[in-house]
């Protein structure tokens, strides 16, 4: 039981995952996404932090930029 509160407990904290650009080897097409597309797609930059590949960053992108202030 407590196995599976700490399982359960370790994904709250789970971060999405970075984005690359990827490029076609048959036309040079680029585009954006956060998984392979398959064959015959070369990673050609990133990590990025946004759907669009404009903002770099090596870490993922947090949650809250400050912790959020209590309120009382």
């Amino acid at each position: 039981m407590i196995f599976l509160l700490g399982l359960v407990g370790t994904h709250a904290f789970a971060e999405p995952a970075a984005y690359w650009r990827w490029r076609s080897n048959t036309d040079g097409q680029e585009f954006c996404t956060q998984t392979p597309p398959g064959a015959g797609w070369v990673r050609v930059a990133g990590p990025f932090r946004d759907l669009q590949c404009r903002e770099p960053g090596n870490l993922p992108l947090r949650r809250w930029a400050v912790p959020p202030q209590q309120r009382f």
